[in-house]
């Protein structure tokens, strides 16, 4: 079992019309859930271990998304 830890505390959106919605995937390997929304803190479990992608999207109230996806070894 693996546990990781995952939040935005120190993210700034730039552009975009606040307020922003923050969502989560944590991948098909996630223990449930593998979604979330919010900055976090956010705990993950993974029953196996490898490769993960964790990929977040900001969404600002106008409908305009930006995704970051990071792996995670």
């Amino acid at each position: 079992m693996r546990t990781s830890y995952f939040d935005v505390e120190n993210l700034t959106a730039v552009g975009g019309v606040a307020p922003y919605t923050y969502e989560w995937n944590f991948g098909p390997d996630a223990d449930t859930p593998i979604s979330r929304t919010g900055t976090g803190e956010h705990k993950v479990m993974y029953s196996s271990v490898g490769n993960k992608t964790i990929t977040l999207t900001i969404t600002d109230s106008t409908g305009n998304q930006r995704s970051l996806s990071q792996s995670l070894y």
